[in-house]
């Protein structure tokens, strides 16, 4: 029975990207094996469970849409227009 950590798409993500390396050097069995024991250090090791609480997003964006710190999207004036000088 997989560990239930191994639901969540952001940590699957993570534990994928850890053993990725190792993808056709070890046998799946062996694979399998590393990302359980990988989600039950997670779990269990008060220290990898506050790095992965830090490392996990606070907000998920699913919109495609990147926003930059301190940037808002131009507010339309009603009405008027602002002209800019030359020179």
């Amino acid at each position: 029975m997989p560990h239930p950590l191994l639901e969540d798409p952001f940590v699957a993500a993570q534990l994928e990207a850890a053993i990725a390396p190792y993808r056709g050097k070890l046998p799946l069995a062996d694979l399998e094996w590393m990302r359980e024991q990988l989600a039950l250090l997670l779990d269990e090791d008060p220290a990898a469970r506050a790095a992965l609480a830090g490392a996990y997003p606070r907000q998920v964006d699913e919109s495609g849409e990147r926003v930059r710190p301190g940037k808002r999207e131009p507010v339309a004036r009603a009405g008027r227009e602002r002209k800019r000088r030359a020179g």
